[in-house]
């Protein structure tokens, strides 16, 4: 599934763009996406933050977090992870890419995202691109990727790219 997703936010494009290539700003405002480890270059696998010795800060052991709310958790099913991997921010003339994938390989997205001038904001163009695997957990979870992906884009990266307050320097 491809969508295109535009938004105008009030901050200036530098504040937006520093924002989304930090990939830890980037995937806490995912708020479905939990960092468990990061790749290590020295040793060639991923690692505790605390244990890498040559950090790659773009490349991530993730959990993939779904089900909310207290409906999930009446029927008994709570919150649910499943495990996978985050690359980004990658980095292009087009603008800058994250890509994202569960363990099975198959099922995978990618969002691409640039940002642009306008007046006194910024025009973000975001476009997801997602490929919901054929895996039995997810036909029978009724797990949709595509869905998560795009709430998480919709529902969190939007409205906190557009609110959260531009920083202070404490000094």
């Amino acid at each position: 599934m491809i969508e295109n997703i535009e938004f105008t936010v009030d901050h200036p494009r530098e504040v937006v763009l520093s924002r989304l290539t930090n990939p830890f700003f980037f995937v806490g405002s995912l708020g479905h996406v939990a960092i468990l480890e990061l790749y290590d270059e020295s040793s060639q696998n991923f690692v505790m933050p605390s244990q890498a010795t040559s950090p790659n800060y773009t490349k991530f052991h993730v959990a993939y977090l779904f089900g909310s709310g207290k409906a999930w958790i009446r029927v008994g099913n709570g919150v649910k992870t499943r495990e996978g991997f985050l690359e980004g921010p990658i980095y292009s003339p087009l603008g800058i890419s994250y890509k994202g994938e569960l363990l099975d390989h198959q099922t995978k997205f990618e969002i691409d995202i640039s940002a642009s001038r306008v007046n006194d904001g910024t025009k973000v163009k975001i476009m997801i691109n997602t490929s919901d695997g054929s895996s039995i957990w997810l036909r029978a979870s009724g797990f949709n990727f595509s869905e998560l992906v795009e709430h998480m884009i919709k529902g969190h990266v939007i409205p906190i790219l557009g609110r959260y307050p531009i920083s202070k320097s404490v000094c």
